[in-house]
């Protein structure tokens, strides 16, 4: 979004007339740097106060102060002319009274401005900081004051239209920060503003996390050796039923539900009670006598 902000009072101090106020109205310039002419030696600086228009939490851009030079010494001379943050002033200013200065924002090499060689497009300063400092401190106005880098010279006298072509503040932001954002708003926010820190699941729920530790290794109770496991039982968390998981390669598992006591029509005995036992032998290569390093599939998943 872009605006622009016409410009609320002009006027600059002389050295000439140091207890003078400027009469801007019977001009309609304002000028900057040292003249010689005539009788009398004129150093002259620029004031511009312009209203801090936008709401409180807008987020500049950018914002730029835009002056058109109205007449130049001549063609071929440079001006530096310096932009700078000032305290405030009135209509009441001088050379003996005039404003604090303070941070130097901006400064650009001005040539030309004679009617035989105009600056097209006018002169542009940066004053983004500056604006968005005043809108941050909930302050009424912006004071700039502009004047030449070297006072010493004749040749770099510049005057800046303020009649027909006035000075502007041209400022692009972005919409104003809601000090008060809705719900809806927040929830987005918190969606967008990446992960958060770590909180634990609701009981019952699952959520699986790679960052997580490992799970501390698991002793298996020992199965006797005389007997060979064809069918794993499996107890059920409710510790109502035991499941017998029958196995058979290359078809899917079946799980056939048995009270607890009881044993099914092939089983000659209850093994032990606990996690399930490894998938892989003691021959598989990273498995230890009682294959702890091998992986199970949980007790509660289907495969």
């Amino acid at each position: 979004m872009s605006a622009e902000v016409a410009s609320s009072r002009s006027a600059f101090v002389d050295r000439a007339f140091p207890d003078l106020p400027s009469r801007v109205s019977e001009t309609g310039s304002v000028g900057t740097g040292r003249l010689a002419w005539e009788d009398r030696v004129y150093t002259r600086r620029a004031l511009f106060r312009f209203p801090v228009a936008h709401d409180s939490g807008t987020a500049v851009e950018s914002a730029v102060l835009r002056v058109e030079v109205a007449w130049s010494y001549d063609c071929a001379n440079d001006s530096l002319v310096e932009l700078r943050r000032v305290g405030p002033f009135d209509e009441n200013a001088t050379w003996n009274d005039q404003p604090t200065a303070h941070e130097l924002l901006d400064t650009r090499n001005v040539r030309g401005g004679h009617p035989s060689c105009p600056v097209e497009g006018g002169v542009e300063f940066d004053v983004t900081e500056a604006y968005q400092r005043a809108l941050d401190a909930g302050e009424d106005h912006l004071h700039l004051r502009m004047g030449e880098r070297d006072e010493s010279g004749t040749t770099a006298w510049r005057r800046f239209d303020v009649a027909d072509a006035p000075p502007v503040l041209v400022v692009d932001h972005a919409p104003a920060r809601d000090a008060n954002p809705s719900a809806e708003d927040t929830r987005a926010t918190t969606a967008t503003a990446g992960p958060g820190p770590r909180l634990d699941p609701a009981p019952g729920t699952y959520r699986h996390d790679s960052t997580a530790d490992p799970l501390p290794p698991v002793e298996l109770p020992a199965v006797p050796p005389t007997r060979r496991i064809d069918h794993v039982a499996l107890t059920d968390p409710t510790g109502i039923h035991r499941v017998d998981e029958e196995r058979t390669p290359g078809s899917r598992t079946h799980h056939t539900a048995v009270p607890v006591g009881e044993r099914s029509a092939d089983d000659t005995a209850d093994r032990a009670r606990g996690p399930p036992s490894p998938r892989h032998t003691t021959t598989d290569p990273g498995c230890d006598s009682l294959g702890t390093g091998c992986p199970w599939t949980s007790p509660h998943t289907d495969t």
